[in-house]
C-alpha cells in the first residue's frame, strides 16, 4: 500500500515548456492590433497625416509613402420615415445599384434616402507590413503557413496566429503532465518509468486507506494525484474546448480572399479566451 501524494507543491520535469512564450505572446498582440486596425479606418480616418482621396467605389486614404488605406464604399439606405437611430440596410456598389433601379422600377425610390458610408477595408499598408515580418520571422513552427502579402486581413494570417495559440495548448497540456508524472515518480519511488507506465502503475497501486476528495472516493495513487491537479485539469481541459471552436470558427474562413474587421477582431478576442484560460491553469499550478 502507499501513502497519498504529499500536499507539497511540485515543479515540471526539467526541459518543460513554460505555458507561455513572451515573444510569441508579443507576436500575436501585434497580430491582434493588425486585426483591429481595420476597425478604426473604418470610423472615417480624419487624422491630418492622411489626404482623403474619393472614386467612384473607394475611399483612399494617402500619405507620404502612397495609399496607406483603401477601403470600399458602401451605402447606407433608409426609408424617409425611419428613425435616424434605425440601422440602415448597408449595400456595396453593385448591391446598391441593383437595389437604386428595383426601387426605380417600383417607382418608390423617392421613399428612400441613400448616403454614401466608409466600407470594409481592403487594402492597408500596416497589415501588409505585419504579413511580411509574419513571413520572415525566425524560428516558426512547421505549423505556420506563408501568408499572402495582400494588405488585407486573408483566412492565411488567421491560420498563422492559429499555429501559434495551438503550441501554447499543446504545451500547456505537456507541462500538465510532466508534473502529473513527477507527483506519480514521487508517490511510486518510480524515477525511470515513463509517463504511461507510470499511471498505469499508479491506477493499480491502492492507497493505505481511502479518502474522500474530488466528489468521489479515492482509492488509487492515481485517484490522489489526479484529484489533486483536479481543477488544473478542468481548466485545460476548458482551454482545449475554447481552442476546438476558435479553429473550427478559422476553418470556415477558409479560401476567403478577405476578413472583415468585425470577423477577425471576434476571432481574436477568442484567442484571448483561450490565453486567459491557461493562465488561470497556470495560476491553479502554481498554488498547488
Amino acid at each position: 500500500m502507499t501513502q497519498a501524494p504529499k500536499g507539497r507543491k511540485t515543479v515540471a520535469a526539467p526541459g518543460s515548456l513554460p505555458y507561455t512564450d513572451p515573444v510569441r505572446l508579443r507576436l500575436l498582440v501585434g497580430l491582434a492590433s493588425a486585426f483591429l486596425l481595420a476597425a478604426d479606418c473604418a470610423q472615417g480616418l480624419t487624422s491630418p497625416q492622411y489626404i482623403t482621396h474619393e472614386t467612384d467605389d473607394a475611399f483612399l486614404y494617402l500619405d507620404e509613402r502612397g495609399v496607406a488605406i483603401r477601403a470600399d464604399k458602401n451605402w447606407a439606405c433608409r426609408r424617409t420615415w425611419w428613425s435616424p437611430d434605425t440601422n440602415p440596410e448597408i449595400f456595396d456598389k453593385q448591391t446598391y445599384q441593383e437595389f437604386r433601379q428595383k426601387q426605380i422600377d417600383m417607382g418608390t425610390w423617392d421613399q428612400w434616402r441613400c448616403q454614401e458610408i466608409v466600407g470594409p477595408v481592403v487594402f492597408s499598408r500596416e497589415v501588409r507590413e505585419a504579413q511580411r515580418k509574419m513571413n520572415m520571422a525566425p524560428n516558426k513552427p512547421d505549423c505556420v503557413p506563408w501568408v499572402p502579402e495582400t494588405g488585407r486581413l486573408n483566412w492565411e494570417t488567421l491560420d498563422y496566429a492559429r499555429c501559434y495559440v495551438s503550441k501554447e495548448v499543446e504545451r500547456a497540456r505537456a507541462a500538465y503532465r510532466d508534473r502529473l508524472s513527477a507527483t506519480l515518480a514521487e508517490a511510486l519511488r518510480d524515477r525511470t518509468a515513463a509517463y504511461d507506465e507510470l499511471v498505469a502503475k499508479a491506477k493499480s497501486e491502492r492507497l493505505a486507506f481511502a479518502l474522500p476528495g474530488c466528489g468521489k472516493t479515492l482509492r488509487t495513487v492515481h485517484d490522489a494525484a489526479a484529484c489533486r491537479m483536479e481543477e488544473e485539469d478542468r481548466l485545460l481541459t476548458k482551454a482545449e474546448g475554447y481552442f476546438a471552436a476558435y479553429s473550427g470558427r478559422i476553418d470556415a474562413k477558409r479560401g476567403e480572399a478577405a476578413i472583415s474587421h468585425i470577423e477577425a477582431s471576434g476571432i481574436a478576442m477568442d484567442a484571448e479566451l483561450i490565453r486567459d484560460t491557461l493562465a488561470d491553469a497556470q495560476r491553479e499550478a502554481d498554488g498547488l
